[in-house]
């Protein structure tokens, strides 16, 4: 088990969003944009598992409501996947099948993660720079709580809180998690970015060297229409904290970080994937409140 930290918006999401978001003018901003919401465009990062073990991931939804509500979710062009409903102080789960077994509430049957080249840690640098129709669009008629959860048949899961299309902005900064380079010949973090709208051109500074694209400090540019999703991946050995993503124009885009496999803390034989929603450069503050996760030896 590893970790909850306040930087991750997973397990505890109100809490750990209260806690982010700083005492100052950030409380104002984010008190008009809740993680609740109707609107919500999703995606997810890789993970994997260790190098014995070769099993692709598998990424499903689950929506909880406080009011009986109809949930429908459609691929980046509209198409409809799964529609349900959720019954009051419940969640329901939407997932492609799993091969691992574990069953969800609504299967669907939709093309929102790399099912090729991602099985095994090694092979994931492969999706570097890849543009993908991979956004999916959740719609409620009340408000919802969304959440993305990402599971391998063993070893590796990680989930995110996220973030209405309400709360989702153009400016954000990177965080991930430095890999274990005694798992794999292609130690990377990478960061998935979502684009809301047609035609969004966004301007990348990475703050270390992506694989196979551009340098540290070297701002290079991609466009992306609406669903479309980009994968930017550190070079071996090496990390993407600080990296900064500005979307032209204010149109709105989400940011996905972590790594593919890592070790948390450093020098423990479990692994984990790590997957969270980066929260916008808006809901920064000056004044933060910090806590421990309960039972734990150190964060």
């Amino acid at each position: 088990q590893r970790t909850i930290s306040i930087m991750t918006m997973k397990k505890i999401p109100l809490i750990a969003l209260t806690l982010v978001v700083s005492l100052g003018y950030s409380v104002t901003a984010f008190a008009q944009s809740s993680t609740e919401g109707r609107d919500f465009w999703l995606a997810t990062t890789i993970i994997t598992q260790p190098p014995t073990a070769s099993a692709p991931a598998t990424p499903y939804i689950a929506v909880s409501a406080q009011n009986a509500c109809t949930v429908t979710i459609t691929d980046y062009r509209g198409n409809p996947l799964a529609t349900a409903n959720v019954t009051a102080g419940s969640w329901t789960e939407f997932g492609n099948p799993d091969p691992t077994g574990s069953s969800v509430n609504i299967p669907m049957s939709a093309n929102w993660y790399p099912t090729t080249n991602a099985t095994h840690l090694d092979d994931v640098y492969k999706h570097a720079d890849e543009i993908n129709n991979y956004g999916l669009h959740l719609t409620a008629t009340a408000n919802v709580s969304v959440f993305v959860i990402i599971r391998t048949k063993q070893y590796s899961a990680d989930a995110s809180n996220i973030l209405p299309i309400t709360a989702v902005q153009s400016d954000y900064y990177v965080l991930d998690y430095y890999p274990d380079a005694n798992d794999t010949k292609y130690p990377i973090t990478m960061t998935t970015i979502l684009a809301t709208e047609d035609n969004t051109v966004i301007d990348i500074t990475p703050n270390g060297d992506t694989y196979g694209k551009s340098n540290s400090g070297s701002t290079f540019s991609i466009t992306l229409n609406q669903g479309q999703t980009y994968y930017l991946m550190s070079k071996v050995n090496a990390q993407l904290a600080g990296t900064h993503i500005v979307a032209r124009n204010n149109k709105k885009i989400a940011v996905y970080c972590g790594s593919p496999l890592t070790r948390l803390p450093a020098g423990v034989a479990a692994r984990d994937g790590m997957y969270e929603q980066v929260m916008p450069v808006d809901y920064w503050g000056t004044q933060f409140i910090a806590t421990r996760s309960l039972q734990k030896n150190g964060n």
